[in-house]
């Protein structure tokens, strides 16, 4: 989650401050901090803020960060593994692409010739 007010306060200037410095209006700072932002806007806002992009976001400090679709906790493990409190943790496995076949291109039927070019 995108939270500038830390910074803002660090640096003593304001979220109108920053839209002038990125070239927006304040309403559309303030729509990219409430919604999902492009890298784009990030990188923008970074930029105007003088600050790197992972300085936007919240450093979780209990190892744990919320699952941005249902919003339960997740643990973070040094072994790579993620444990949700209450949830049996399951293995997971990635497919392996296959490769597809190409179809294969099919002629016109007989009733369905294409008519030849004609010039004018």
């Amino acid at each position: 989650m995108i939270n500038i007010d830390d910074i803002l306060k660090k640096k003593k200037i304001t979220k109108t401050d920053v839209s002038k410095r990125m070239g927006l209006s304040r309403e559309s700072l303030y729509r990219i901090l409430s919604g999902n932002p492009t890298l784009d806007n990030l990188t923008k806002l970074a930029a105007a803020l003088n600050v790197p992009i992972s300085d936007l976001f919240d450093t979780p400090t209990d190892n744990t960060v919320n699952c941005p679709y249902c919003g339960n906790k997740i643990k973070l493990t040094k072994d790579g593994a993620n444990t949700t409190p209450g949830v049996k943790p399951r293995p997971v496995t990635v497919p392996t692409p296959t490769p597809t076949a190409k179809a294969p291109e099919q002629s016109p039927a007989k009733d369905e010739t294409p008519e030849p070019d004609v010039a004018p």
